[in-house]
């Protein structure tokens, strides 16, 4: 498996999202679809790519707002989240937020809901 790795992963998903997320392309298929002369099984194919770039595109202002509005919401709560627990790691003896491992194998189930309340839902 030479030549993978995480971060080319990581960078294909995201290369992966942003096409489904261009606009230019949805407008493409739907400028596609408006030819007279499509095969039926063209036509099928191209309803089949607007359906997935309408999964990854938000054309309603109203909806992009909400979802805007979601996200920074999630951020700042996710914020918060890690705020309290780095005040409150260090007074339940758990290791610190970065040492992921560290803090699975020593602290407690309790210990765990104690420093991250929020994150134990």
């Amino acid at each position: 498996m030479q030549g993978n790795s995480s971060a080319a992963l990581a960078q294909t998903k995201t290369d992966y999202d942003t096409f489904l997320g261009d606009a230019q392309n949805l407008q493409a298929v739907r400028d596609a679809l408006q030819d007279s002369q499509l095969t039926p099984q063209l036509r099928k194919t191209l309803e089949i790519m607007q359906k997935t770039f309408l999964c990854y595109i938000t054309e309603d202002p109203k909806a992009t707002a909400m979802k805007v509005s979601h996200a920074i919401k999630h951020t700042i709560a996710t914020m918060q989240c890690l705020s309290y627990a780095a005040q409150s790691h260090k007074s339940l003896g758990i290791p610190a937020l970065h040492d992921s491992a560290s803090m699975h194998s020593t602290a407690t189930s309790s210990q765990v809901a104690l420093a991250w309340p929020c994150c134990m839902t």
